[in-house]
């Protein structure tokens, strides 16, 4: 995949999560996915695991939205930034 593809799938997901919806964002991630985020004492493992976990933290913070997402491309792959 080419930055231009990565990028267009992270806009695509942001826009998707800005607006709620579950079945775009969730597009942007592989059924393989395994994703290490704060908070958790295992990575996330699968679509709907990593789904869960941004839905849960959507409720807790409310009407905001993502106005722009470090990312990191590296090696063909997408991931956030540390």
């Amino acid at each position: 995949m080419s930055v231009e593809e990565n990028v267009k799938v992270i806009t695509e997901a942001v826009q998707a999560l800005n607006a709620r919806d579950w079945e775009g964002y969730g597009a942007a991630f592989s059924e393989s996915l395994v994703a290490y985020a704060p908070g958790l004492t295992e990575p996330a493992r699968g679509r709907a695991a990593r789904l869960q976990y941004v839905q849960g933290i959507i409720q807790s913070i409310g009407s905001s939205k993502t106005h722009s997402w470090c990312v990191q491309v590296r090696s063909g792959t997408v991931g956030q930034a540390r």
